[in-house]
């Protein structure tokens, strides 16, 4: 932080076998990556300072095609958003081993591609996909999986869900095809959707591909409009603030994925002389 990109890692040793389409960090201990290609999703030991550790073995029951997203619950579970039914796929992790048995299917599955998955902590799970309501929702219990679906929001996204994201457990972003190209709503654990904040002042330009929030605070969305990527204060229970200036430099072209570093505080070691 503050001095920006270092040397490149070395590349995994056996690298993913199509285009990249989404990828995850499980903690500082692994990394996976989603992709077009069979086996979909291949994952890696990670470690901070060195990069990839040799791959893990591929899920014995593999995601049925183009794996489009990539998410991880904590240390324990791991799912993949992907084409073909039944759209998404949810296994056990355990870093150094990797993947589990794969979870039973979820019921009431997405109906179309799926284009994103998030976590909710362990308490839920959703998934965007590109038919309408869009996006869809359910409680997850790491070591059982899919709970029973969330009755869809109210006011449905206008459009296919390229993104999905959790803001801690208190509320929820889609970024999506067609104007407002992001909605957000409340979220409760166990209730599910609340409804649908009012729409961001100054909207993102075009079709919304990601979006991401920065603890409690701030929200992104990567679009295919300039200025490609649009960010904005954010309070739960109130929702968007005033748009942030655009970067002073910004992306060449269409923002496909946005994620905002996570900094995890360490407080000074207080010694005897200091008590």
């Amino acid at each position: 932080p503050g001095s920006g990109w270092g040397a490149k890692y070395s590349d995994p040793a056996a690298k993913p076998t199509g285009s990249g389409m989404g990828v995850a960090f499980c903690g500082s201990t692994d990394i996976a990556v989603s992709h077009s290609t069979d086996p979909y999703v291949s994952a890696y030991p990670w470690t901070p300072g060195s990069g990839f550790g040799a791959k893990y073995s591929d899920p014995a029951a593999k995601p049925a095609s183009h794996g489009s997203g990539v998410a991880f619950c904590g240390s324990t579970d791991i799912a993949v958003a992907h084409w073909d039914a039944p759209y998404v796929t949810a296994y056990p992790w355990t870093p150094g081993s990797g993947f589990g048995a794969k979870y039973s299917n979820p019921p009431f599955a997405p109906t179309s591609i799926g284009e994103s998955v998030a976590f909710c902590g362990s308490t839920d799970i959703a998934v965007g996909w590109r038919d309408s309501p869009w996006v869809r929702a359910w409680p997850w219990t790491p070591g059982s999986g899919f709970g029973a679906k969330y009755s869809d929001p109210a006011t449905i996204p206008t459009g296919r869900g390229y993104g999905v994201a959790f803001c801690g457990s208190t509320d929820i972003a889609v970024s999506h095809s067609t104007d407002p190209y992001v909605s957000a709503y409340p979220w409760t654990p166990g209730s599910g959707w609340g409804a649908k904040y009012s729409d961001p002042a100054a909207k993102p330009t075009d079709n919304g591909m990601s979006v991401a929030f920065c603890g409690s605070t701030d929200i992104a969305v990567a679009s295919y409009g300039s200025p490609y990527v649009t960010a904005y204060p954010w309070t739960p229970g109130s929702g968007w603030g005033a748009k942030y200036s655009d970067p002073g430099t910004l992306p060449t072209s269409y923002g496909y994925g946005v994620a905002f570093m996570q900094v995890e505080y360490e407080p000074p070691v207080v010694g005897l002389e200091n008590k």
